[in-house]
């Protein structure tokens, strides 16, 4: 049974700008079939709105995570171990630490485009891997 934990706190530092942290932990023992493998994660981020700069609807926001594997999991993997998303036989273990930057706008009531940057160093926990530049577009519609 594979059991686990996690606490987020998110506290507002003034009326525009808020901060969280998020840690969680499992037992990393167990084989998964997830949306990734992550057997413990620290996130911590800032969202600022654009009040600021006279866009009281938009959000920039800033975040560092940084994902770990348990020994048992990292030592399986090394050994040529394969998971659902990770394996290859050759980890170098290192945690997978991400940078994260973002922009959300409001276009219209109800819609918001985003752009958004993430670095990741060390991508599926290997030293030996990456670094990789991810970016991305979304769109929000609300109805």
């Amino acid at each position: 049974m594979k059991t686990g934990f996690g606490v987020h706190v998110e506290q507002s530092l003034t009326d525009d700008v808020g901060a969280w942290v998020s840690w969680s932990q499992n037992n990393g023992s167990d084989e998964e079939y997830a949306y990734a493998e992550i057997d413990r994660q620290l996130q911590a981020g800032l969202s600022i709105k654009g009040a600021r700069w006279h866009r009281p609807d938009d959000t920039v926001g800033i975040a560092y995570i940084n994902n770990g594997l348990s020994g048992a999991h990292a030592a399986y993997l090394a050994a040529g171990g394969l998971g659902g998303f990770l394996g290859d036989g050759a980890l170098t273990y290192h945690t997978e630490d991400i940078y994260e930057i973002y922009y959300s706008a409001s276009i219209v009531k109800g819609v918001f485009g985003s752009v958004d940057y993430q670095h990741i160093a060390n991508p599926g926990y290997n030293y030996d891997r990456g670094p990789v530049d991810f970016f991305g577009a979304r769109l929000h519609i609300t109805f």
